[in-house]
């Protein structure tokens, strides 16, 4: 469920994802509205279907491996492998950011500060 939190994807949106990772294999627009169109009123027309397939063509979820076939770029334990690492990354800089900023609020600076803003500093560039 990250991608669908991280991508603001509606449900419909990440069940056609979801299709697409059981899959594992390209499907075409029919065989996705086939798929989809039972108890979903809403997406039987493959007019709605390609609008849902084109946010996620836009987003890097999907591609076309020819002109009718799509498929998903990653599967959902990569595309979770790989959000979780951006998760780690920025909540890294965020941290880092807060930590500055506190050394930059205060008007002097101890040389116990000091020596932790060059710990700062150097943890940032090995990084």
């Amino acid at each position: 469920m990250l991608a669908n939190k991280k991508f603001g994807l509606k449900h419909k949106e990440y069940r056609i994802l979801e299709l697409l990772w059981l899959a594992n294999k390209p499907l075409s627009v029919d065989e996705i509205a086939a798929a989809v169109g039972t108890g979903w009123t809403k997406l039987k027309k493959q007019q709605n279907v390609k609008v849902c397939l084109n946010k996620l063509q836009k987003l890097g979820l999907i591609d076309l491996k020819d002109p009718s076939a799509y498929y998903a770029l990653y599967t959902k334990r990569e595309l979770d492998v790989l959000l979780a690492k951006e998760r780690t990354v920025n909540y890294r800089e965020n941290s880092m950011i807060l930590r500055l900023k506190q050394f930059l609020e205060t008007d002097g600076l101890s040389e116990e500060d000091v020596e932790e803003l060059k710990k700062l500093l150097y943890e940032e560039a090995e990084t």
